[in-house]
């Protein structure tokens, strides 16, 4: 005790404390051959790969997402968000999507001047006059090509483009 009118009857014996330099600890000695405590390393995040093609599903929502686009915006919108989209490869509802129209080879990103080539010339004039002979057939089996293998349609085929995931 601390108090300085404390007095014990008789002194502690000196048995009862260890040597000087050796305190007894509240825990229990450290192991020798502990294993080392290592930093942990960098974190890992998973990303997609960047020539992972976009699903059916996916395709099938970029369209629907652009016609509705079209509708919203009475397509003077939609057709102004094109012309700066096409840029980057891509349309209003793919750049929503986060996917890309890129090249079948390189899976480099399509450029304004082949995006217009594939979405104005291919899709909009070549497809039209098909299109309207056989009353929207043609439309249909082109939309069902993307369900190959490799989920090109006809015009990404002429074109030389594949859809993939940003």
């Amino acid at each position: 005790m601390t108090d300085p009118h404390f007095r014990a009857p008789h002194a502690p014996a000196a048995a009862h404390y260890p040597p000087p330099g050796r305190a007894v600890q509240p825990y229990a000695p450290p192991v020798q051959h502990a294993p080392a405590v290592y930093a942990p390393g960098p974190a890992v995040a998973w990303t997609r790969p960047a020539s992972a093609t976009v699903s059916a599903g996916g395709r099938l929502g970029a369209a629907v997402l652009d016609v509705l686009l079209m509708v919203v915006t009475f397509g003077i919108g939609w057709l102004i968000w094109s012309m700066i989209t096409w840029s980057d490869g891509q349309t209003p509802g793919k750049q929503l999507l986060g996917h890309v129209v890129a090249d079948a080879t390189t899976g480099e990103a399509f450029g304004w001047g082949r995006m217009f080539l594939r979405e104005f010339l291919i899709e909009g004039l070549l497809f039209w006059i098909p299109n309207m002979l056989t009353l929207g057939l043609f439309g249909v089996a082109d939309a069902l090509m993307v369900f190959r293998a490799d989920a090109r349609t006809l015009h990404d085929m002429m074109a030389g483009s594949i859809v993939r995931h940003r």
